[in-house]
């Protein structure tokens, strides 16, 4: 818009100047050749105003596309910093997610090392029971060899009795055949009875002997016998006491168990507990994470297009700067051209008042027709826009008829 009103404007000042440059070079001396001055200055003046209010308007214009390119560089700049801020906090969210994933590794390395540990303590449980119940068949074995023993005792003991009852009879028949041989004189000799009583001497002896050896043999298996009991009651003893201690340490490694039991469910609680809260906040960190990678692309889409459209207001800025550059040069051009204008020129009256009827009773639009009617017919015979031009030969009065 700005190049085709300039392009305009400039077009008419060349025309008018060249216009200028024709009369000016016309060796016919006519009053028509002189052209109006003071409208042609006029028009000149208002192309001047006209370019210095454009250039006033590029200028503002160009102000305001730098300041816009400063408020794009400035917004430019902010939405890096957001980009690099949001590039920090994924690091530290990235660093935090490893961190967590250490955390949720050693818990679980832990809940082995306690899984291990509870496998130990039941296969020495295990062990402790095996042991306690081949304690107990020792035990029942004993009791039974205790039992065998005492009856084997009761046995001898009544044998004992027996041969005591035996001997006790024997002395008793032994008292009475002395009796009666006292009382009754055996009517045997002397010899004889010597012999019977040696035989029965022997005999007796013989008795004492076997009665002694089986009472020796008695006692000896008496004594066997509750040496044996002894060290069987001794070794039950013993083998109570290693039952009752095998009783108290599985009683104390149910204990330990069952406080390991809760341990570990209250372990695998908070476990469960810190892995729920984790996840959770995994989740919710992944979840930042993609909305600030999401808020990434957006800005990165964001400074393309605010790149792209500082990059357009910079070209539209060059283009303008050229424009207003141009644009100066047009107007220190039309400048000099009504400089030299003004100096080389003569106005005449009867050309000025005539200008300034056309103009009043036709418009400004007129003024323009007029003056392309003056540039494009040098005879000013007739004009291709309409316009009639009749002059005096030297009366210096110009009529216009259209």
């Amino acid at each position: 818009m700005y190049n085709l009103n300039l392009a305009t404007l400039f077009g008419t000042l060349l025309g008018v100047l060249g216009w200028l440059w024709i009369n000016a070079n016309s060796s016919r001396r006519t009053v028509i050749a002189t052209p109006p001055t003071r409208e042609i200055g006029e028009e000149l003046a208002l192309l001047v105003s006209r370019l210095e209010s454009d250039n006033k308007t590029l200028s503002r214009t160009s102000q305001e596309q730098a300041t816009t390119i400063h408020n794009l560089r400035a917004d430019f700049g902010k939405r890096e910093a957001d980009l690099l801020a949001s590039q920090v906090k994924q690091a530290v969210l990235r660093r935090m997610n490893c961190e967590l994933n250490v955390d949720i590794i050693a818990h679980k390395s832990q809940h082995k090392d306690l899984q291990d540990t509870i496998d130990k303590r039941d296969s020495k449980i295990q062990v402790y029971r095996l042991l306690q119940a081949m304690l107990q068949d020792t035990i029942e074995k004993r009791d039974t060899d205790i039992l065998v023993l005492q009856t084997r005792q009761t046995v001898l003991q009544q044998k004992l009795q027996a041969i005591s009852r035996e001997a006790d009879e024997l002395r008793e028949t032994l008292q009475l055949k002395c009796a009666s041989h006292a009382q009754d004189p055996c009517p045997l000799s002397e010899a004889a009875l010597a012999t019977q009583n040696a035989a029965l001497q022997q005999e007796n002896d013989q008795l004492r002997r076997a009665l002694y050896d089986k009472e020796s043999l008695l006692s000896d298996g008496i004594a066997a016998a509750c040496d044996q009991a002894e060290a069987a009651r001794a070794e039950r003893r013993s083998l109570s006491r290693l039952i009752q201690l095998s009783k108290l340490a599985v009683t104390w490694l149910q204990e330990q168990l069952d406080v390991r039991d809760d341990t570990i469910f209250s372990l695998r609680a908070a476990l469960g507990d810190a892995t729920d809260r984790l996840r959770a906040e995994k989740m919710t960190r992944d979840e930042m994470v993609d909305d600030t990678y999401e808020r990434f692309l957006a800005l990165e889409k964001v400074n393309d297009e605010l790149h792209d459209m500082i990059l357009a207001r910079t070209a539209e800025s060059e283009e303008l700067e050229a424009l207003l550059a141009e644009g100066e040069e047009d107007n220190t051009r039309l400048r000099e051209a009504l400089l030299d204008a003004r100096l080389d020129l003569s106005p005449t009256s009867a050309s000025m008042q005539c200008i300034d009827d056309f103009v009043l009773n036709d418009g400004d639009n007129r003024r323009a027709d007029y003056v392309a009617c003056l540039q494009s017919n040098r005879a000013l015979e007739k004009c291709e826009c309409g316009l009639r031009c009749f002059g005096s030969d030297g009366g210096g009065e110009l009529r216009v008829q259209y």
